[in-house]
């Protein structure tokens, strides 16, 4: 969910983020257990780079260092902005539907871009397949010429 996240109170904000709104026990950031009171948060655009983290996150002091990192946020210092996505492509008018479909597209997109980049870099099985499909073209070509 997209938010602002605030320092000290909600009249002080420091950036513009992604919240990751869930109670499951156990989660970690940074190799720090994540608090009950807190939220992990994507730190997307800074409002206050020098202004303070809540909880330092590895080497990360302040916002400008948390910028395109996870940290953890107090929740009563997130003002959550938009509860929907929205989806250009729906009817191309813009259509909002929910946080968890824009969470599988991406999930698929991140797939695709996989499979993209394995075929430019050339995986081991992609690397293989073309060495035999050029070896299938040789010997085609050498029937042809005996």
């Amino acid at each position: 969910m997209k938010c602002t996240l605030y320092m000290l109170n909600l009249n002080n904000p420091v950036a513009r983020g992604t919240a990751i709104l869930s109670d499951q026990k156990g989660q970690t950031i940074h190799e720090v257990p994540l608090q009950d009171d807190c939220y992990r948060v994507s730190v997307d655009e800074v409002v206050k780079g020098a202004a303070f983290l809540p909880y330092e996150a590895g080497d990360m002091r302040t916002v400008e260092d948390a910028l395109g990192s996870f940290v953890a946020w107090p929740k009563n210092l997130i003002k959550i902005i938009d509860h929907q996505v929205p989806n250009p492509t729906a009817n191309g008018k813009g259509e909002e539907h929910s946080a968890t479909q824009a969470k599988e597209e991406h999930s698929a997109d991140q797939v695709k871009e996989k499979k993209r980049c394995n075929t430019i870099t050339g995986s081991p099985v992609t690397r293989s397949k073309a060495k035999a499909n050029k070896a299938d073209k040789l010997r085609k070509k050498r029937k042809l010429v005996v």
